[in-house]
């Protein structure tokens, strides 16, 4: 349960969905409460729609025997209270015109932090004699929310980096070697009239046909490993044939050029000299 003002949900853009908040602008509204709750909160507690709508306290329940329900005079929109893997919450705000705390929100103009808190120290050293006083920003909240994710992200990426560098190393040794065991017969088939497309399609096929095998392999297990990753959060992002065609091709493109420059140097040997060699 939260307890706001009328302003809060003018300050968060929280968008009424059903019903609306009284004026609350009458002396006699300074203390009055009213009941305001979300999409979720409203399915929880049964209804399908504000009209006619109640909530109690459970402490009330259980000591009076004819427990007061609050009317629930609006809903807004459901939204993220939260880091966003969390899902929505069932919320329920408890709203009054006036209000008492030492934690406030305060919302300024892009460009005017400065002036703002000058202001608040002025203010704090008029009333209190210090101009110490503790506050955060929304933005670094959300940030420190989801810091671990990015730093999460950043170690997935550089491991993904070193993976891909070490795979096309690996590659062009594998392939540096076995294309220079077969000068002899690009040799010959040059000497019988293979035109350059055709030493490509010859030294490349057997690659791309690799290349096809392990992506049967690993799109599955990629799949696999994802879902079983993700099973925990509530929000999860699509897994769409584009993103594994998307990785595919990006794979397709590294080892390509991995091997051209080995294919290329092939396709353009002198037949004399590897026959002089050989």
């Amino acid at each position: 349960m939260w307890y706001a003002n009328p302003s809060f949900f003018r300050l968060y853009e929280l968008r009424f969905v059903e019903g609306t908040l009284p004026s609350m602008e009458e002396e006699e509204d300074w203390d009055r409460e009213y009941y305001v709750v979300n999409r979720a909160a409203l399915k929880e507690l049964g209804y399908d729609s504000c009209q006619g709508a109640t909530l109690m306290y459970e402490d009330d329940k259980m000591r009076a025997q004819n427990p007061e329900a609050h009317p629930i005079v609006a809903v807004i929109d459901d939204y993220y209270d939260g880091h966003i893997s969390a899902g929505v919450h069932p919320m329920v705000f408890v709203v009054r015109r006036g209000s008492s705390g030492d934690l406030y929100t305060l919302s300024y103009r892009p460009g005017r932090l400065a002036a703002v808190m000058d202001y608040l120290k002025k203010v704090e050293r008029e009333i209190y004699g210090t101009e110490e006083f503790e506050y955060t920003l929304f933005s670094d909240q959300v940030k420190q929310m989801y810091a671990s994710d990015r730093r999460m992200a950043m170690l997935y990426t550089a491991f993904a980096f070193i993976a891909i560098v070490v795979s096309c190393l690996g590659l062009f040794g594998i392939s540096l070697f076995d294309i220079r065991q077969r000068y002899r017969e690009i040799a010959i088939r040059k000497v019988n009239g293979a035109m350059l497309k055709d030493l490509y399609v010859l030294l490349l096929r057997r690659y791309v046909g690799m290349l096809l095998l392990a992506a049967v392999v690993a799109v599955p297990l990629a799949w696999l490993a994802i879902h079983y990753y993700t099973a925990d959060l509530v929000v999860k992002a699509p897994v769409t044939v584009g993103l594994f065609l998307a990785a595919f091709l990006i794979v397709a493109v590294i080892s390509v050029a991995t091997l051209l420059w080995q294919v290329n140097k092939a396709s353009r040997i002198n037949p004399s000299e590897v026959m002089k060699s050989e």
